[in-house]
């Protein structure tokens, strides 16, 4: 049966004198905590402040489940779904939403498009192609009424307002958030952070698209890869852009990954090996020093193996910073093999290191989530199992010696299996990672009309 929802859901009794002391709280902790100098203190701040987030909407999350449990009828579940607060798509019921009445939304309270929420924002917009992206951001109470009074035709239950998992909104945004906003809460990151999710899940309404697990126990988290985000949101715009400059005929980029005569192979005139880093972990830079023993090896960051002598590592300018990462794409294809490890062994953390290894047009020696193997040619790159590296170096030091061989690794596709890899991980327009993360959403029994 399809139905026509409007209006909004029963406000809650909630415990304000509660609730005003932790709204005082989180504004204290958003004020007084200076800006982040590293990951660590972000993710601490964010703790601190996730932390009222959760209680609070817990507590919305406990009054309305007991100011709601008297009205539902006693052959129904007592209980409301954490995520959707008894919608009525749980019913089993088709919701058709006229989209030009009620349209649908994704809020957002921060223009850092940093750490994937750029990429996670492109994403979204090709998976979820009937919703509009709406910047909430307004730091007085005039300015919120202001904007809610202009946005009055939004704020449903199948609206999302999309957040960096390491970041939050200012107070006055966020009281609207746990206060007003009728719709579910998507969280978003490109970095490691299986230590940090527990907490960020609490208080129900969520959601997690990142480098993170999925669970057989829970329904609400995605597992995507900077990896994935990286190549949506910025390496295939690119290649796209190329194309158009350079007036070639229109290839689809996930040719390059898919078909091996379209491999990228860098310059003609490669040197051995490069290590571009700037976040000197041991056991890279241990890799790097190994490494070294086989060929004249090049550093292009401040990690340069240690300090212990040897004269085949030599500095390289290489004029990337955080600000132009992407540009390792062209300084790679100098090069024959590209160092690119990961600075922790996680499942399912992998960045955009290997792939622009690829792109790049070098051999990528990589260690990190063995979630690789499911993605890449097994062929196509060396694994550099940074506790037994024999097997590594071994085949390094034999490519390197002879260049049939070295050719032939280069001859190998990308992917692991062609335009089925594509699908399962990189093409966010096609219809098994689209039908995959509406699902998670929930939007399987909405219809947009």
């Amino acid at each position: 049966m399809a139905v026509r929802v409007s209006g909004g859901r029963k406000r809650p009794t909630f415990p304000w004198k509660q609730g005003l002391f932790l709204l005082l709280l989180f504004d204290f902790f958003h004020r007084r905590i200076p800006s982040p100098s590293s990951p660590l203190t972000s993710y601490l701040k964010a703790d601190i402040l996730q932390y009222v987030s959760s209680t609070i909407t817990a507590a919305i999350h406990n009054s309305t489940n007991a100011d709601e449990r008297s009205h539902v009828d006693n052959d129904e579940d007592d209980s409301l779904d954490d995520a959707t607060d008894s919608e009525e798509h749980l019913k089993g019921q088709m919701v058709t939403i006229q989209k030009s009445d009620t349209p649908a939304s994704i809020f957002y309270c921060t223009g850092n498009n940093g750490n994937a929420f750029g990429e996670a924002r492109l994403i979204l917009s090709a998976v979820l192609e009937e919703y509009e992206f709406v910047e909430t951001r307004f730091a007085n109470g005039r300015q919120r009424q202001a904007w809610k009074q202009e946005h009055q035709h939004r704020n449903h239950p199948w609206d999302f307002f999309l957040l960096p998992l390491t970041e939050t909104c200012n107070g006055i945004v966020f009281k609207w958030l746990i206060d007003d906003f009728k719709g579910n809460i998507i969280y978003t990151s490109g970095e490691s952070i299986s230590n940090y999710l527990p907490l960020r899940m609490k208080g129900g309404r969520k959601f997690l698209i990142g480098p993170a697990t999925e669970n057989n126990n829970t329904d609400r988290v995605m597992t995507l890869t900077y990896l994935q985000m990286t190549w949506w949101g910025i390496f295939r715009p690119q290649l796209q852009q190329q194309q158009l400059q350079r007036q070639q005929n229109k290839m689809d980029p996930h040719a390059l990954l898919v078909e091996a005569s379209n491999r990228p192979q860098g310059k003609k005139e490669k040197q051995f090996l490069i290590y571009a880093a700037t976040n000197c972990v041991k056991f890279r830079d241990e890799a790097y020093l190994a490494l070294s023993t086989i060929g004249p090896a090049f550093h292009g960051g401040k990690c340069h193996g240690g300090s212990e002598p040897n004269n085949n590592r030599t500095f390289v300018q290489n004029g990337i910073s955080l600000s132009n990462w992407h540009a390792n794409v062209e300084f790679y294809s100098g090069f024959r093999f590209c160092l690119v490890m990961e600075h922790v062994y996680e499942q399912p953390y992998v960045t955009e290191k290997i792939l622009m290894a690829f792109l790049g047009g070098c051999i990528p020696i990589y260690y990190g989530s063995t979630m690789v193997f499911d993605i890449f040619h097994p062929d196509s790159f060396i694994y550099y199992n940074v506790t037994n590296p024999t097997d590594a170096l071994e085949r390094v030091d034999h490519l390197e010696h002879h260049p049939e061989a070295y050719h032939k690794t280069m001859s190998h596709p990308i992917l692991k299996d062609g335009n089925a890899t594509v699908e399962r991980y990189f093409n966010f327009e096609g219809e098994t990672l689209k039908t995959k993360m509406r699902h998670l959403l929930k939007l399987q029994n909405y219809k947009f009309v």
